[in-house]
């Protein structure tokens, strides 16, 4: 984990998404941010790592994942 706090695009790449999808998810609210008088967004690292952790897929949620690709193929996703 890093520590401290980050700019949206900090923390995207931290995270591996793209800033889009953090944006995305600070509008619905399923990840905490503060902003500062200049507008800034600014992110925990910490807070970043308990939201992707709420979206970890178990060990069957993979293997169901695998055969549903196997079946289907990746349009699916």
């Amino acid at each position: 984990m890093t520590p401290g706090w980050g700019k949206v695009k900090d923390v995207a790449v931290y995270l591996g998404l793209s800033e889009r999808t953090v944006r995305s998810m600070i509008k619905v609210g399923i990840l905490a941010y503060s902003k500062l008088p200049s507008g800034t967004i600014l992110i925990k690292y910490s807070d970043a790592d308990e939201c992707i952790k709420k979206f970890q897929i178990d060990g069957m949620d993979k293997q169901i994942d695998l055969i549903v690709s196997e079946v289907i193929g990746d349009a699916w996703r």
